[in-house]
């Protein structure tokens, strides 16, 4: 894990692009995860979740990589 934070935050770069068409990817019958929401939803509001998901994903992984004294 510590070779993970010592990569440089600019490095990893999450796109909305990329969350876009992962959540296209999503096979439509498959079972819901654990936070039940089903692949279909995922699917057709991919559009609308896109941007948000990205800026979760790109945060955490930002948080994730800073060493725990320099998280807010």
């Amino acid at each position: 894990m510590s070779a993970i934070r010592n990569i440089p935050d600019e490095r990893i770069l999450i796109t909305e692009k990329r969350v876009l068409q992962s959540l296209k990817r999503v096979r439509a019958g498959k079972a819901t995860g654990t936070n039940g929401v089903p692949a279909s939803a995922l699917k057709c509001c991919a559009e609308q979740l896109a941007p948000v998901l990205r800026s979760l994903f790109q945060d955490s992984m930002i948080k994730a990589l800073c060493q725990p004294n320099e998280k807010s």
